[in-house]
């Protein structure tokens, strides 16, 4: 599925709100998307039309690059490739959150000290 329908998603949740937002009880402080910005991920393996949406609807750090190993339909064993493949158009900064830097947040890893002060880590 990837993650090009996060965006679509996140947009009709808004558009819904801003429509009837005067029968939704407890009165949100924040748009829906707003939530899903501050704490929901999703992951995919090869989505560059869904990168392309992540940048336009600032999701960079809502998203994670994932293998599915060992399914047939995963990346795995070239996984180095897909990742070039996919990800071409991403600056430094985005492959980084996208590759390892959101993953480590959201489960709470450590980020290894000579990675620490770069790309925001």
């Amino acid at each position: 599925a990837g993650i090009g329908w996060v965006p679509w998603l996140l947009t009709a949740m808004d558009e819904a709100y801003l429509k009837h937002h005067m029968w939704v009880r407890p009165k949100l402080q924040g748009m829906p998307s707003d939530y899903y910005r501050a704490h929901g991920f999703a992951t995919f393996q090869e989505d560059p039309a869904g990168l392309e949406l992540a940048r336009s609807h600032n999701l960079v750090d809502n998203f994670m690059w994932a293998n599915d190993y060992p399914h047939h339909e995963g990346t795995w064993p070239h996984s180095a490739q897909a990742i070039e493949r996919t990800m071409g158009m991403l600056n430094d900064e985005e492959r980084a959150k996208i590759l390892g830097l959101n993953a480590a947040r959201l489960f709470g890893f450590e980020i290894p000290e000579q990675y620490r002060g770069r790309f925001g880590a």
